[in-house]
């Protein structure tokens, strides 16, 4: 024997990319099952306190800074990438001899392990906050239904609200009133939650009239952080809508939270226009829940322009909105939601509502003149 030391072993590239391979499935595994067991509070030291912060300060401002919906364009590049990369597959395990039942063995394990590490991007960057502990909680304040003489003060304060923030149309300037939104947004989120999230250069529209066809506002991308809201919108809708949006962006993924950030921040801004935009949504909750008597008659106290503002996004609706879409994508949407943790499915709306309204007997909402 010479005596010269055995030089180590190292990996193959195949051994290698095996060992990552099963690496990245085993802690996809982990998270999926932690997601499902951790407590609340957990959730909330770990992903919305620390990764959530950094992921949305860096990915907000990238994906925000392109003016296309960048999301929206691997959707409908990836099966095209998809259908491609199936037929290489199923090339390579022909040379190699293996059988039709081999082939597709392989192809839908190979479909299940994407499909994995998807979702699992999904959690990391928003599945998780759905299970965060709740934004009634964390801001200390009631959840219950209102009573008819809460609604009634607050509709009539609305009322005040939208008459004297009903700007001429020469003062009717969206994006200002957008940026008078996430200031407001920043500040409330900082004061509530010690976090000064990020804003994106552009809230994105795709062609105009795709999201308005299952009766769809606006939607943020979950892998992206991106904000989208339809391009089909008189701008008091589009601005109200986009607040909602703005606060999915800041970490409130529940759509009662959103719709409670939305609100709030929309009536603390200090633009005119994006107060009456907020107060004209709220008003409109407000009354949803009345017969046609009673809505007209609490409509009549409205200025003429804010009448003609509901009016707009009505006609909107009825140009674009597919019954049977709809109501396809209401019943997916609340099983999705249900299946992330919201109990009461597509009713969150409803439920930030309520919400609203204790943060506004608590002080949190100003609706007295300035």
């Amino acid at each position: 024997m010479s005596g010269q030391p055995t030089p180590p072993v190292s990996a193959s590239p195949v051994q290698s990319w095996r060992r990552t391979r099963l690496a990245l499935r085993i802690t996809s595994v982990v998270l999926i099952a932690a997601s499902l067991v951790l407590p609340a509070t957990w959730i909330e030291a770990l992903f919305s306190d620390r990764l959530f912060h950094v992921t949305q300060r860096c990915l907000v401002p990238l994906t925000g800074s392109v003016p296309v919906p960048i999301m929206g364009s691997v959707l409908l590049v990836a099966p095209v990438v998809l259908v491609i990369w199936a037929l290489r597959g199923w090339r390579r395990a022909r040379v190699r001899g293996q059988g039709v039942a081999r082939r597709i063995f392989v192809g839908c394990g190979h479909g299940l392990c994407l499909a994995l590490y998807v979702y699992t991007a999904f959690l990391l960057t928003w599945g998780f906050g759905y299970r965060r502990v709740p934004v009634e909680i964390r801001w200390g304040i009631e959840d219950r239904p209102p009573g008819l003489v809460e609604v009634a003060d607050l509709r009539t304060r609305l009322v005040a609200l939208i008459r004297r923030d009903c700007v001429p149309d020469s003062e009717r300037d969206r994006d200002r009133a957008r940026r008078s939104i996430q200031a407001a947004q920043t500040t409330l989120v900082e004061e509530l939650e010690g976090f000064r999230p990020a804003w994106p250069a552009h809230v994105k529209s795709p062609p105009m009239g795709t999201l308005m066809t299952i009766d769809v506002g606006g939607v943020v991308s979950p892998w992206t952080l991106e904000a989208h809201v339809e391009a089909a919108l008189p701008a008091p809708q589009w601005l109200a809508t986009c607040g909602h949006e703005l606060a999915h962006l800041a970490g409130y993924c529940g759509e009662a939270d959103a719709n409670l950030v939305g609100f709030v921040s929309g009536l603390r801004a200090e633009d005119p226009f994006a107060r009456y935009c907020t107060a004209l949504r709220v008003f409109q909750y407000t009354v949803s829940r009345q017969d046609a008597e009673e809505y007209q008659r609490a409509c009549a106290d409205l200025p003429e322009r804010a009448r003609l503002d509901m009016d707009l996004g009505r006609e909107v609706r009825e140009k674009y909105v597919i019954k049977g879409l709809k109501s396809i994508s209401t019943k997916v949407y609340d099983k999705y939601l249900k299946s992330q943790g919201m109990a009461s499915g597509i009713e969150d709306y409803s439920r930030g509502f309520r919400l609203f309204v204790r943060a506004w007997a608590k002080g949190l909402v100003p609706l007295r003149p300035r």
